[in-house]
């Protein structure tokens, strides 16, 4: 997710060259019969507002994308890409229950949505294994994801519904 667009960078550089030109044009065209700085210093006024508008808006919208962007979410996978197998397995450690979630391929292997301590890791996860629900910011979350299947098949991540409706 970015955090603004090419579309909302053009208009914004449109904007200011539209105004470029016609404050050069006010400033230096000069006739006797036609008095064009009145006709363009509303001109001006007004899309020196636009900008002024212009800018404001944009710089919530980047502010707002951000914070979503760093906010600690509740997306997790709960389902496994299409052609994998999913397979819960219960362990318990500490007297505490974990459910594993793996994802099985006969072609790509397998991986873990989720795990305990032994499958995972303890304070640092162990991405050989996946554990993606392990990660609590969205945008890294995909990340790790995408590394995991970048030397397997890129397809394995267009065909997963619930990765594209949340990463993409």
């Amino acid at each position: 997710m970015k955090t603004y667009s090419l579309k909302q960078l053009v208009g914004g550089f449109l904007l200011v060259l539209i105004f470029i030109i016609l404050f050069v044009v006010n400033i230096v065209f000069k006739s006797n019969a036609l008095n064009i700085k009145m006709f363009l210093n509303p001109i001006l006024v007004a899309l020196a507002i636009c900008m002024l508008i212009y800018v404001i808006k944009l710089n919530e919208l980047i502010n707002l994308n951000k914070s979503k962007l760093n906010k600690n979410d509740t997306f997790e996978l709960k389902s496994c890409p299409y052609d994998h197998k999913q397979s819960i397995d219960m362990t318990t450690i500490n007297n505490k229950k974990f459910k594993n979630i793996k994802c099985d391929n006969a072609v790509h292997g397998s991986f873990y949505l989720n795990g305990d301590k032994n499958i995972c890791g303890e304070g640092r996860i162990d991405d050989l294994n996946g554990c993606f629900n392990k990660y609590k910011l969205r945008k890294i979350k995909c990340d790790k994801i995408n590394k995991f299947f970048e030397n397997r098949d890129k397809k394995i991540l267009s065909n997963w519904v619930e990765y594209r409706n949340n990463c993409t």
